[in-house]
């Protein structure tokens, strides 16, 4: 058996995925498995996924109608037979030594989770940046629940190697929502909860590929964050002793969320979006705040000044006083001495 296995979960990217998967093969790691799964591709990515099948007896595809992201990945998790799984996106490419020091720290470390740094770059190679990794204030092998502070930070599912024994036990799937939009949250969160060994290497382990410029402004559907706030705080509320400090870490991340959204208020939606925030911070302990009242809070409010949403908000006072009222609370408790 290998030791392991590489999900890849493609839909019509004829035009990247030869340099995926060519990726793949010039790993200096070379024990490992790659399930590519065709979900109802248009284009020619099925033919390139059997073209790399022919050649190499440690590629197999399946072709399924298309069920969207989540789905394609549960196929793998489903058929996957590596010690250890990876997810691989076939928009974006691998450096040569990636599963390499995973791996080595993987198998040292007998770790549920092992996460590294990923470089954000455009199509056209110019580099964006590498990956903020604070989170490495953290060292040696923890508890999950010790780096809430990655719940702060893009999910990245696919910089990781996840211990296929721990997925198993926990019957971790990805949540196969309407769009399968956003899913890696709810999968961040569960992993890393659930996760007894988890250790970070400070290696650049990725390249993700940025194809729209603008994407980091863009949000198609604003409901999409919490909708997936809701299954996250659902499903944490049918689990036991939550660390303060993932809380913190988790609130951070919905503030951010929040703010995200806001930026696509209008006179219609105000009403039905303030209901949403209401329903999220109503779920917020207000302790886990005061305790960790530190610089990522205080970034995160100061935000809402620096980049002026609230100009835009004047199209609806009562959402405009409820979000000032939300906010002048936070600062209170953040600043309070």
């Amino acid at each position: 058996m290998p030791s392991l296995s590489i999900i890849v979960p493609i839909y019509g990217v004829e035009q990247y995925l030869n340099r995926a998967l060519d990726s793949v093969l010039a790993q200096s790691y070379k024990d490992f498995e790659v399930l590519l799964v065709d979900d109802g591709s248009k284009d020619r990515s099925g033919e390139i996924c059997d073209s790399y099948c022919a050649s190499d007896n440690r590629f197999k595809v399946c072709h399924k109608e298309n069920g969207g992201y989540s789905s394609a990945i549960n196929w793998g998790l489903d058929n996957a037979k590596g010690d250890y799984i990876a997810i691989l996106e076939p928009d974006d490419w691998l450096p040569d030594n990636a599963y390499n020091l995973l791996m080595s720290t993987a198998l040292e470390k007998d770790a549920d989770i092992v996460k590294g740094r990923f470089m954000a770059c455009y199509p056209d190679c110019e580099v964006m940046g590498l990956q903020n990794i604070v989170f490495l204030a953290q060292k040696g092998v923890l508890p999950g629940q010790a780096f809430g502070i990655l719940l702060h930070s893009h999910p990245s599912v696919w910089t990781c190697v996840y211990k296929r024994v721990f997925i198993e036990e926990h019957h971790i799937r990805m949540l196969e929502a309407k769009g399968a939009a956003w899913t890696d949250n709810p999968w961040q969160v569960m992993t890393l909860f659930l996760a007894k060994r988890v250790c970070c290497i400070d290696e650049l382990v990725y390249n993700y590929q940025i194809l729209d410029r603008n994407a980091a402004n863009l949000l198609k559907d604003w409901h999409v964050p919490f909708d997936r706030m809701d299954d996250v705080y659902s499903w944490l509320g049918r689990q036991s002793d939550v660390e303060n400090g993932f809380l913190a870490g988790l609130y951070k991340r919905d503030l951010g969320y929040i703010m995200l959204c806001m930026k696509k208020v209008t006179l219609s939606n105000c009403k039905e979006m303030r209901k949403r925030i209401r329903d999220v911070v109503s779920l917020w302990s207000y302790e886990v705040i005061k305790q960790y009242d530190d610089v990522h809070f205080r970034i995160i409010i100061e935000n809402y000044y620096r980049f002026g949403f609230f100009r835009a908000f004047a199209v609806k006072s009562a959402f405009v006083s409820l979000i000032w009222r939300l906010i002048e609370r936070l600062q209170r408790l953040f600043y309070a001495k």
